[in-house]
């Protein structure tokens, strides 16, 4: 793995680097990486802000255009049933090298569902309150990123190492038994940051919740390029649909949590996960105007309809106003009517 660092701070966190290390690769065919540690971008620190531009090498002028049209999409998500085991209780079987935490336990499913198709949605297309009933939050790169603080402060130090991620990494590594042993989700007592470093990145972050009662939900979310992601600690996550380049903060702990999806069968069979791209409407910065513009205008036609103290206002309040409101108020309001005049 390259590095970015000063060669004395390197050596300094030579333990916890190797740590974050990765090469992970088709089991039955090894031929090249699917999943690979390539750089040791920066340092990050819990309980501080943090400058993504300086910390993964990159530029104002490398990221796109602001792109001023709005994006919407209906939130969605999927709840199912399960059983979250800590390794601690039942050991999964996978690669050796399938989680850079360690021992990975299972979260258990009822049998006979082919797969989990979880919703994927642009993360500026969404509600941010929706992303922050996930513990997540979307933020440009040229703005400061607020990292909670941690309880341990042997997880301060966070590690924004850059991993690549090939397009056969779901088919050839994360669902073979002897590779990723199936798709894994996870929680730790510290923050995480996703940060794309190329436009061309794809797949999307998995979150999820415990709802209790044997019962979780999940939805799945794209970082759009000159974005980065931030994840509060002990949020349910997971990375393994990304495809390209991406900037992820973690640092070594025994004290993460992380499951395989498996069927509740005795031979805990992989339990096989989808996503699915949720309709997006692009709505141009004009089209926005106009549509607030006419839900502007449809509230004042409404309080000129239904409040008495309107036949009070002078002439010259009623001249000031839209054509298109006066027509809408004329028949109750005299004046509006000879304001159009």
């Amino acid at each position: 793995m390259k590095s970015k660092l000063p060669e004395n701070i390197a050596s300094e966190h030579e333990h916890g680097l190797k740590a974050t290390m990765v090469d992970r690769r088709n089991p039955d065919d090894p031929i090249r990486p699917l999943m690979k540690a390539t750089t040791a971008h920066a340092i990050i620190k819990a309980g501080t802000s943090v400058d993504m531009l300086e910390a993964t090498g990159l530029t104002l002028m490398d990221l796109p255009n602001d792109d001023s049209d709005v994006y919407l999409t209906q939130p969605q998500e999927i709840t199912i049933r399960g059983t979250w085991k800590p390794s601690s209780i039942e050991k999964a079987s996978s690669g050796r090298d399938a989680s850079v935490f360690g021992g990975l336990g299972v979260l258990l499913v009822p049998p006979g569902c082919n797969y989990i198709d979880i919703p994927r949605m642009n993360a500026r297309a969404v509600d941010p309150n929706f992303l922050k009933n996930y513990g997540a939050q979307i933020i440009p790169l040229d703005q400061p990123v607020p990292l909670e603080p941690v309880d341990d402060p042997a997880l301060e130090n966070l590690y924004l190492v850059q991993y690549d991620f090939d397009k056969d990494y779901i088919d050839q590594y994360v669902m073979k038994i002897k590779g990723g042993g199936g798709l894994f989700v996870e929680t730790h007592p510290f923050p995480h940051v996703f940060t794309p470093l190329s436009a061309d990145c794809g797949g999307a972050l998995i979150l999820g919740k415990d709802l209790g009662n044997g019962k979780f939900t999940f939805a799945a979310f794209q970082i759009p390029y000159g974005y980065t992601m931030k994840v509060n600690s002990n949020t349910i996550h997971g990375d393994s649909f990304f495809v390209g380049p991406y900037a992820i903060a973690l640092t070594e702990t025994e004290l993460a949590d992380s499951v395989l999806f498996r069927q509740e069968t005795p031979a805990r069979d992989i339990q096989k996960i989808t996503q699915t791209p949720t309709a997006i409407i692009r709505l141009p910065i004009l089209a926005e105007y106009r549509l607030a513009k006419a839900i502007n205008h449809q509230l004042i036609i409404e309080k000129l309809r239904k409040d008495d103290t309107a036949k009070n206002l002078g002439l010259s309040f009623f001249q000031k106003l839209p054509v298109d409101i006066l027509k809408k108020v004329q028949d109750v309001l005299p004046l509006a009517r000879m304001a159009i005049k």
